[in-house]
């Protein structure tokens, strides 16, 4: 392989960071970055900044805006550059994590860029600073935990407890993954205890998984020794169980709850569905597809009662299983709507142009009439993303229909 084809997702993943960066200048949209104008707002960026140093519960994740001051001061840049700068880096180097662990999982370089493509595409990392979104920690805790998730394939286990107690002092979010893990590395395990693997083994994966909680617990006992930190972060615990109902406050926002689910998932779910019975649905991609849905039955608890679902990001931890195996299922898929003969044969018909237009409309109506945000432009990025997603996916389900209906006939 030459040097351009060995580094291609370097540039790949450069390129889509690039083209996040200028979407949220350029869009028309305001976002934290332009704070409504087209440069970058340093003003807007550096209250955001102020407000994380002294939340009660942003304050205690000290990691993203330490290292933006940092940055600051050492380089000599206001806050908002150096706001973009680290947030950037750190979404840019998160696709090279994605990229290097589906390498390692599926041993397929050219799945591992479709990956890579996934990742990038979902609504909060591409839009990851569009309200209501409002990023802030997640690319350096997805930079660490797609880290952490290398670290313990390759068996580095003490590695891997320092880099994920790292992702758990970044943004405490990450434990909701340890149940998935704890599956994938420990439990689905159990009936090869004896002729495989070691009981030895087994403890210390488990010790592995368990340790950067005890890490994180330490340092909450320490933050916390002061009372008055402890007071307000217990007041705004108190204020979050008082949004126990908000994404079932109205029809309104119902509406946007289910909408929000849709744009996260239903690319990744709609591939998962697909890879489902495949002949390319080995034993690993079966194992992370468990560990999915154990971590997002998890986290949609945890979102439902205690977030807004409005703000999609809170919803993306359980994909960190899929986004590494779903590239073999989109390479394996996308063939389907890139030949020109397949178009050619199936909407030569009337039955599928027909079928095609009244979906599409109905598509339309549910993407731009029914589905609203209740934050920011009621019509706008939200919309375009769902209805564009659906459309995708109802041209891919019946090309498919009627290429394995004529070969069946």
């Amino acid at each position: 392989m030459n040097l351009i084809g060995k580094f291609q997702f370097v540039f790949l993943s450069a390129v889509l960071t690039l083209i996040s960066f200028l979407l949220h200048l350029y869009s028309g949209f305001t976002t934290m970055i332009n704070g409504g104008e087209h440069s970058v707002s340093n003003t807007a960026l550096s209250e955001t900044i102020i407000l994380h140093a002294e939340h009660p519960v942003f304050s205690r994740r000290k990691i993203t805006t330490g290292l933006i001051e940092t940055i600051s001061e050492f380089l000599n840049l206001d806050l908002g550059w150096s706001f973009v700068f680290v947030n950037f880096s750190f979404l840019f180097l998160s696709g090279l994590g994605v990229y290097q662990l589906s390498s390692l999982i599926t041993k397929n370089r050219s799945a591992s860029l479709f990956s890579l493509l996934i990742y990038f595409f979902c609504f909060s990392n591409i839009f990851a600073f569009f309200p209501p979104v409002y990023t802030y920690d997640e690319p350096i805790q997805y930079s660490f935990i797609f880290l952490s998730l290398i670290l313990f394939f390759k068996r580095k286990i003490w590695a891997f407890v320092f880099t994920f107690s790292l992702t758990l002092l970044v943004r405490e979010t990450a434990i909701i993954l340890l149940p998935g893990l704890f599956y994938y590395f420990v439990y689905d395990n159990q009936n090869r205890w004896k002729s495989e693997i070691s009981y030895l083994k087994i403890i210390k994966n488990s010790l592995a998984l368990l340790l950067p909680v005890l890490v994180y617990g330490l340092y909450l006992y320490t933050f916390f020794y002061d009372s008055s930190r402890a007071e307000s972060s217990k007041e705004y615990f108190i204020l979050r169980f008082s949004r126990i109902g908000f994404n079932f406050s109205t029809s309104e926002v119902i509406i946007e709850t289910i909408g929000s689910f849709l744009i996260i998932y239903l690319i990744p779910v709609y591939l998962l569905i697909l890879a489902l019975g495949s002949d390319y649905y080995d034993a690993k991609m079966q194992k992370f597809s468990k560990a999915f849905l154990l971590s997002f039955c998890l986290n949609t608890v945890v979102v439902l009662l205690l977030t807004r679902v409005r703000e999609l990001r809170l919803l993306v931890l359980p994909l960190f299983f899929l986004w590494p195996i779903l590239g073999v299922a989109l390479e394996k898929e996308l063939s389907i709507v890139l030949q020109k003969q397949n178009y050619l044969e199936i909407f030569s018909k009337l039955k599928p142009i027909f079928l095609f237009v009244i979906l599409s409309l109905i598509n339309s109506v549910l993407s731009f009439n029914i589905y609203r945000v209740t934050i920011g432009p009621e019509i706008g990025l939200f919309n375009l993303y769902l209805f564009i997603s659906l459309e995708m996916i109802l041209l891919h389900s019946i090309m498919k229909y009627y290429l394995a209906k004529r070969i069946l006939t």
